[in-house]
């Protein structure tokens, strides 16, 4: 006669251990934490490179789109990089990106930018703050190797494109491509004083191989 009552203990103590066992699964972090991703797949932020050497590459890269900061991504952009554009916010500090993933930049002004993989990484011969005309600017010049790339681009595409001087996940000025592949040099400029414009060009300068 003892028997159901056995069971019905077991039975209580299941019911216990099902009990436990879900609400595990209903707590947000342990959820985020099982499920999260071990590898991006190339359309997520990646995460600036701990060592610090990413964030100070020069890259240049084709602009794809540019739309205000506080604005969507166009409409024909693909879905995933859609939700990495909206997620991008131009108020928080940049986020270096691999030189050969499509990224979203913010600019020095109020602009945010979808960019395709770098087409030249670094390559610079020179970056030094000069005034031109009453301002003050941040005259580059990369190497022959970085205008003939340019130069190929420049050939083969049907609409050349223009071209993003990022560093450090910000766009510092967008150019068209015929100044670096005509010339090999451009400057950038953003309504700076001699100070800003002089550490600029030391953390261009500091790409440069000695």
């Amino acid at each position: 006669m003892r028997l159901p009552r056995i069971m019905i203990v077991l039975a209580a103590v299941l019911a216990l251990v099902v009990g436990c066992s879900s609400s595990d699964n209903d707590d947000p972090d342990a959820a985020a934490s099982s499920s999260s991703p071990t590898e991006s797949d190339g359309d997520e932020p990646s995460d600036p490179d701990p060592t610090g050497k990413q964030s100070g590459d020069v890259q240049f890269r084709p602009m794809i789109a540019a739309r205000p900061a506080d604005a969507g991504a166009p409409a024909d952009t693909p879905k995933k990089l859609r939700r990495n554009f909206a997620a991008t916010d131009c108020t928080e500090d940049p986020r270096p990106a691999k030189a050969k993933k499509t990224t979203v930049a913010c600019g020095i002004g109020d602009t945010k930018y979808l960019l395709d993989p770098a087409v030249v990484v670094n390559s610079l011969t020179s970056a030094q703050a000069v005034e031109f005309r009453g301002e003050w600017v941040v005259a580059v010049i990369v190497s022959s190797e970085a205008q003939q790339a340019f130069e190929t681009l420049a050939e083969s595409a049907d609409n050349p494109p223009l071209i993003a001087i990022e560093q450090g996940g910000t766009v510092l000025q967008v150019r068209g491509i015929a100044q670096l592949a005509d010339k090999g040099r451009t400057s950038i400029d953003g309504d700076f004083d001699e100070r800003e414009a002089a550490e600029i060009a030391e953390l261009l300068g500091a790409t440069i191989d000695s």
